[in-house]
């Protein structure tokens, strides 16, 4: 009696062939898959190097904007720094006007309408000075001290001109 089981050589054989022509199969499928995907781009191509050049436009803008935009930035920064210098000024002078004011009030011996314009000269003196560099308010304190002095001397009675003139002189002097 022969053996009808083939040996296991002969199997593994069967398999090994059955597995190759599996492969082969996938193989020629993907290969197939392959040459349609590549049919489908060439015949599509002038799409995609549309949408490429599309692409590549639209980073070119999206970077001279954001170049633009820092500009833009930096401008704004300018002006806002410009602006808060002009608003220092022009506390200041409006500062100056008090004193001319107040002056006027002092040759004329109204040391209450002087004391009036001078209460104005501080509440300038305190806006200019939350604008104002460090120096600035060193500066501004220092007048505020003068100005303190010359309201006490105003409410005694006494009309100090010349000490008014100090104060104006250096309100004057950081409009500069």
């Amino acid at each position: 009696m022969a053996n009808a089981r083939p040996s296991l050589a002969t199997r593994l054989g069967s398999w090994i062939r059955v597995i190759n022509l599996a492969l082969a199969l996938i193989g020629v499928a993907v290969g197939v898959a392959a040459l349609a995907l590549g049919v489908f781009l060439w015949r599509d191509r002038p799409t995609i190097q549309t949408a490429a050049d599309q692409a590549q436009n639209a980073a070119q803008v999206t970077s001279a904007m954001d170049a633009r935009v820092t500009g833009v930035e930096q401008q704004a920064e300018t002006l806002s720094q410009n602006v808060a210098v002009l608003q220092f000024q022009n506390h200041l002078l409006r500062a100056s006007v008090r004193i001319s004011r107040a002056r006027a009030h002092l040759r004329e011996q109204q040391g209450g309408l002087a004391i009036r314009e001078l209460a104005e000269v501080d509440r300038s003196l305190d806006a200019a000075a939350n604008l104002g560099s460090v120096g600035q308010q060193e500066q501004i304190e220092e007048i505020k001290t003068l100005l303190a002095d010359l309201k006490n001397t105003v409410e005694t009675g006494t009309f100090p001109i010349q000490t008014l003139e100090v104060v104006g002189d250096r309100i004057d002097a950081m409009i500069r």
